[in-house]
């Protein structure tokens, strides 16, 4: 019914140190090109998993031989989410800040409830927290900054409902049909083939559920290996865990299956309810490619209806 393709990868963990070690002696063989040389520059931010670390007292905890790159007391991270640093007569920096933000360094983000959201976002609780909830194209703590085309990055608060209607590129290259006669095509035709490109972190999470009438079919995650899931509901059910093969290493994977809504699901729907429990959390990685029936592929998902999906491509300041 399945089969799949995982490709080669290794693993690495950061170690929490950035710019050198304390003795150079420990990096292991061949793991720089010639002798070790300890890293001269500056470092401003640093992200993990697409969270932002701020470099500073509660954040580091040991350094040597620091000093400040930018050479000014208005230096480029004095001032937070966008704001602008102005000296005063005893040379301390001080911040104006955009409206969405205060505080001393305009860290704390007010509540969308009294700025709004930007570009048809949505201000709606989550998890005991109030925030912007982002359409297709745009992402940011206030829905203010646009997401460019490429691979979509799902934050486990994701979703995309993917429809036939919008997939236009064909596999291999060569003329499309007319949209029309492409439309009826797939429209008339059971989906039985899925070429999915994806990239995870996260050891747990569902990335695919499809169901019809009583019948349904989900790709997830599960203790960081592939878990496929399939049945009758009411009459049989059915999941496999693939051993041996851990896919939630950060690096490019392939499989083939079948799906119709990627990611996770519209705020209404629990991940819990919708899989019968076969699933615990929504899907929190990249997806770069989708092909369907061997045919038609999906590579711009700036056309599905979705929330809260960003880039992989990028990295938000």
């Amino acid at each position: 019914m399945f089969w799949h393709h995982l490709l080669k990868s290794f693993r690495f963990s950061l170690g929490r140190r950035i710019r050198g070690v304390p003795d150079l002696s420990e990096l292991p063989s061949g793991a720089v090109a010639g002798l070790p040389v300890p890293f001269s520059g500056c470092v401003r931010r640093l992200w993990l998993n697409w969270r932002s670390v701020t470099l500073n007292e509660q954040n580091i905890i040991a350094a040597r031989n620091i000093n400040d790159c930018d050479g000014t007391a208005c230096g480029g991270d004095i001032c937070y989410n966008g704001g602008s640093c102005w000296l005063t007569a005893n040379n301390r920096p001080m911040c104006n800040c955009p409206q969405q933000y205060i505080g001393e360094r305009c860290e704390k983000q007010v509540s969308c409830v009294e700025v709004g959201c930007e570009n048809n976002g949505r201000c709606v609780k989550h998890n005991k927290e109030i925030r912007c909830s982002c359409p297709t194209g745009w992402t940011g703590p206030f829905c203010n900054l646009e997401v460019p085309t490429g691979a979509p990055h799902f934050g486990g608060d994701s979703f995309l409902v993917v429809d036939s209607q919008h997939i236009l590129t064909k596999r291999g290259g060569g003329e499309l049909e007319d949209f029309i006669n492409v439309e009826k095509e797939l429209n008339d035709y059971v989906i039985t083939y899925l070429f999915l490109n994806f990239s995870t972190a996260q050891h747990d999470g569902m990335i695919f559920w499809t169901s019809q009438n009583n019948e349904f079919l989900g790709l997830g995650i599960e203790t960081g290996f592939m878990k496929i899931v399939w049945g009758m509901l009411g009459v049989i059910k059915k999941e496999i865990l693939l051993p041996g093969l851990l896919v939630a290493d950060g690096t490019w994977h392939t499989l083939t299956m079948n799906t119709s809504e990627k990611g996770g699901f519209p705020e209404h729907q629990n991940v819990i309810d919708e899989t019968f429990g076969f699933f615990q959390t929504p899907f929190s990685g990249c997806i770069k490619e989708i092909a369907w029936n061997e045919q038609f592929t999906i590579l711009d998902f700036s056309k599905f209806t979705g929330e809260n999906v960003g880039s992989c491509e990028l990295i938000y300041p």
